[in-house]
Formats: structure tokens, sequence, C-alpha cells
């Protein structure tokens, strides 16, 4: 599988922003209704056989089953009604009550939108459950069609020249059910945000980078195809880097908002304490790993 779409969150990466990260840089952004969202994929076909005046059929089998329930977060705050009133600093009459507790909310959707990473190489079962019970990151995936081989899409080792074009190599070698190379290539990187100066010279030297003799950067920008580089802010990983096909990762990985975030306030009516509060509903749901190859996790 492959892409050629341009997508360039952060440029060059020169620079990186490390405020509120749009969460469609990470998941296909949805809405629901229901209480939990369920789905399952399925398996490739084999190559074509000769026609020889019949053709014959093939048999396409179920991958694992994703059931995912979005959670439900809130909180709020209580003021009496004289602090209000008697605000010398002006803090509650110009909008300022509201402000934390948004920013709050927006941290809190960007630390789950960031939970993916942070939970990569364990099982995490806090918005969905897979029922092949591996983590995204494994060495160890299997498919449940007969006599398929078992594969890895990780590697424990640092960023470097090295295990990047390790990872793109490895990546193209990944089989499918059908043990036949998936020929995947990796069109954007997520990193840590400590990885980022390290990405950021490989990708933008041309030549003679930990190469002697001035030779040409096979990892540079031009050459590896990765055009979408993805700094994530809350991903607590001083080593992690994650490479990712755009159109797999968009089949794959969804966010489902059940409620969006809201706001109100009432005045209580024996206390006279002004109650602010703010709710939101939502969840993630994972369904295959092969749109990603993990780099620097143990």
């Amino acid at each position: 599988f492959s892409s050629r779409r341009r997508h360039t969150r952060y440029g060059t990466v020169t620079g990186v922003q490390t405020c509120a990260l749009p969460i469609s840089s990470i998941y296909d952004v949805g809405t629901t209704d229901r209480l939990e969202e369920r789905a399952s994929g399925v398996g490739e076909l084999g190559s074509w056989p000769e026609f020889t005046g019949q053709i014959q059929s093939q048999d396409v089998t179920e991958g694992y089953n994703t059931i995912s329930r979005p959670r439900e977060y809130a909180t709020m705050t209580i003021v009496t009604r004289r602090l209000i009133h008697d605000d010398f600093s002006a803090v509650f009459n110009d909008g300022m009550r509201f402000r934390p507790m948004v920013r709050a909310g927006i941290v809190t959707r960007q630390e789950h939108a960031t939970r993916m990473f942070e939970m990569i190489n364990v099982v995490d079962t806090h918005f969905y459950v897979r029922s092949d019970g591996i983590p995204i990151a494994s060495a160890s995936h299997t498919y449940r069609t007969a006599g398929a081989p078992t594969w890895s899409n990780t590697t424990t080792a640092p960023l470097t020249p090295v295990s990047l074009r390790a990872a793109l190599i490895a990546g193209r070698k990944i089989p499918s059910d059908q043990n036949k190379r998936s020929g995947i290539t990796y069109n954007e990187i997520f990193l840590c945000v400590d990885v980022v100066p390290v990405y950021n010279e490989i990708a933008n030297t041309p030549r003679g980078y930990d190469i002697p003799g001035m030779n040409e950067n096979q990892e540079a920008r031009g050459r590896t195809g990765i055009t979408s580089v993805v700094a994530l802010p809350y991903w607590t990983s001083t080593t992690g880097w994650v490479l990712s096909n755009s159109r797999l990762r968009r089949e794959n990985v969804k966010w489902i908002d059940s409620e969006e975030p809201d706001y109100g306030r009432i005045t209580e009516f024996d206390t006279l304490q002004v109650k602010s509060r703010g709710y939101m509903r939502y969840g993630t749901h994972v369904r295959a790993p092969h749109w990603a190859y993990v780099g620097g996790v143990g």
C-alpha cells in the first residue's frame, strides 16, 4: 500500500509547535449515537489463478473484532456569589471563570488522543477491546487465516538513519494473511518531542549524514517519501517514533465523538453559589495495527 498525498503538519519540523494538536492529525474523526461501536476486518485474497474456462472461487477470512465504548468526562467549579460581586481583579467578570475549564478540557482530549502512542506496546482496554489481545506494536502479530504467518511491526532501536532504513524496508516485507508481501510504504512519522531534532537532522541532511565520503543520504526527506511529520507534545516517551501509512491509518484509527464538549452554569437557589460545569463523551477505536511501524519503545 502506498500514498502520495502531500500533507505536512509541521513543515520541515523546524519550529515545531507544542500547543494543541488537531485530533484529525492522528484519527479519522466521526460521531456515534450508540453505546458501543463494533467492527471487524477481512483478510486478503490470493493471486488470481489462470482462467481455464471455469472461474475458481476464493474464501475471505474474517479479521479480528474490535469493540469500543465512548467514555464520559466532566468537571465543575463552585464560586460564591459574593466573590463574583466583589471581584477586585476582574477575573470572574470578563470570562476568566470558564477559560481554565475549557483549556483543561482541550488538554484532556489531547492526552486521550495521545494515549494510543503512550500505550502502543501494551494491551490497553480503556476505550476499546480487540479480539487478538495483542498491542499495536508487537513482534507476534497473527491472522485468523489458517497457516498465516506471524509478523512484527516494531523495533526497540532509537531513531537513527540505520533504524529508519531498516523499518522502511521491514514494512515492505510485512506479510498479508495470504503470506504475500503487503508492500506497505510509510508517508508520515509521529514523534515524541525529544526525537524531533534527531529526525529533523536526518531528514534535512541530503549528503554525508553519519556516512563517510559525503554519500547521498538515503533517509533524507526527498528519498523516503515521508511528507507529514507530527510531534506529539503529550507523548511522555523520550525515544518513541512511529512510521505510518496515512491511508491505512485513516481506515483503522478512529476517534468517535458521542457528545461534543458542552459547558453551562447555574446559580443554586438556597446557597446562591454559582456552579460552572463542563461535560464531554468520546472514545477511540483502533481496528488493525498494520498501518504503523513502531520504534524506540521496549
